[in-house]
């Protein structure tokens, strides 16, 4: 991924857009909701992760899940956020597994950009965009998570089938959003998650979590109402992955290791 010198990185040759209303929960109201979450809603995840591996019957070597290489862009005075990614062959084959019927596992891609000092909020997110370098087209079912527990601080893109995607090839995302904090440093962290569909998981997989698992689902596609979308139905599957971590964006001068305004790892 080249990231030149300019205040932000303009790559536009092949794009979609996602709606941020179907983000899930990106809108002003989240603040409030966020604020207020609960144990339970945290404990479920934690168990999913424990148990996910197993009822997803995750095969082969764990860390071919994380992309080959990625890195973000962090453009304050354009209110723009930029994660790029790239997968190699070896990526694509793990996204691929299929159970032994030959139906393929419901696993995906999430990568996170925490950000520690709430450079971006979630409600003046105007919009999100993949485009690739090379001008192919594109189908990997994206998605926006739903920040139902990250407290203001992730900014998440979520790609249900990778197996779609075109190895050896860059993709960027780019949030769009309307405004900004001014910090004179800020930390960013990139973090990479093997998420997988619960809701679209086959009923003999299914009932292989544990009632702790199935009861909190229940609750949560129930009494919470988190509708069957792609934001509200995939969770982490194993332990996330973080990639780095940086916290001196823009309070440097440009330089090797310095001047954090973009970080490529890989």
């Amino acid at each position: 991924m080249k990231l030149v010198k300019s205040i932000c990185l303009t790559v536009v040759f092949v794009a979609v857009s996602i709606s941020v209303g179907n983000a899930g929960l990106v809108s002003s109201v989240i603040t409030g909701i966020q604020s207020i979450v609960t144990y339970p809603e945290r404990a479920l995840v934690t168990e999913i992760e424990n148990e996910g591996k197993d009822v997803f019957e995750i095969e082969g070597n764990l860390k071919d899940y994380k992309p080959q290489r990625g890195g973000i862009k962090v453009c304050k005075a354009e209110n723009v956020l930029i994660i790029g990614f790239y997968l190699s062959q070896k990526n694509i084959d793990f996204y691929n597994q299929k159970f032994s019927d030959g139906q393929r596992k419901p696993i995906g891609l999430e990568i996170d950009v925490i950000d520690n000092n709430k450079v971006f909020k979630h409600s003046d997110l105007e919009s999100v965009t993949i485009s690739t370098q090379s001008g192919n087209s594109f189908n990997g079912e994206f998605y926006l998570d739903n920040p139902i527990c990250d407290l203001g601080t992730v900014h998440t893109i979520g790609i249900g089938n990778p197996s779609n995607l075109t190895p050896n090839q860059w993709y960027y995302v780019t949030f769009q959003f309307s405004d900004h904090k001014e910090v004179s440093t800020a930390t960013f962290q990139l973090q990479e998650q093997l998420v997988g569909d619960v809701w679209n998981l086959r009923d003999d997989k299914y009932d292989n979590f544990s009632s702790i698992v199935k009861s909190g689902l229940y609750i949560w596609f129930g009494s919470a109402g988190y509708e069957n979308i792609p934001a509200n139905n995939y969770f982490n599957i194993t332990t996330p992955f973080l990639e780095f971590s940086r916290d001196k964006f823009f309070g440097w001068e440009e330089g090797i290791d310095t001047g954090y305004d973009r970080v490529v790892m890989g």
